[in-house]
């Protein structure tokens, strides 16, 4: 068991440390960002299809940058694509297109199908940030310290397997985590 130390205060022993992948171990907010901007592009280009007016599309616009968190280039630590899940932003996304006129089984289709031709639109794009995030300073070296004196290190994400997969190994992380 190791003992945890801050400021060479003891707070006691630890047996475990749970560790988030996106924001903890890795700075994601460049991928966030583009991530947003990308399937607020992807809306506005869809109602645009739909033949719906430049005022709504205006609105769209700034209702989707609010539950996103975009704000002066920035992202909200606290909005929902930060914090939330895939799953649970398609949601919102779908809850604002109700907003304009769809109903609930239209807006959920729009929004899947938006955010999937945006996964796609990033994964083909060789300049795609997500695929470049590296641990932070000093993270690798704290992982194997902890893991030489016994600590079992677990990974929590909302990411998908395959990055997962991906973080791991392209991060040297193999055998790292329990």
């Amino acid at each position: 068991m190791a003992e945890l130390l801050i400021k060479n205060s003891s707070l006691g022993f630890v047996k475990a440390i749970i560790f988030d992948k996106d924001g903890t171990l890795s700075s994601s907010e460049e991928y966030l960002l583009e991530l947003a901007k990308t399937r607020v592009d992807f809306a506005v280009n869809k109602f645009k299809e739909l033949k719906i007016n430049n005022f709504k599309i205006f609105l769209l616009r700034k209702l989707l940058n609010s539950i996103y968190g975009l704000k002066n280039k920035a992202l909200s630590a606290n909005a929902c694509l930060a914090i939330a899940s895939k799953e649970q932003n398609i949601i919102s996304t779908a809850t604002i297109f109700t907003l304009f006129g769809f109903d609930w089984s239209k807006a959920l289709s729009i929004s899947q199908t938006i955010f999937d031709e945006v996964d796609i639109f990033l994964a083909n794009n060789k300049n795609n940030i997500q695929k470049q995030r590296t641990l932070i300073s000093g993270a690798f070296d704290l992982l194997v310290s902890l893991k030489r004196n016994g600590v079992c290190i677990a990974l929590m994400t909302n990411d998908s397997q395959v990055g997962i997969d991906e973080f791991i190994y392209s991060n040297k992380l193999e055998g790292i985590f329990d």
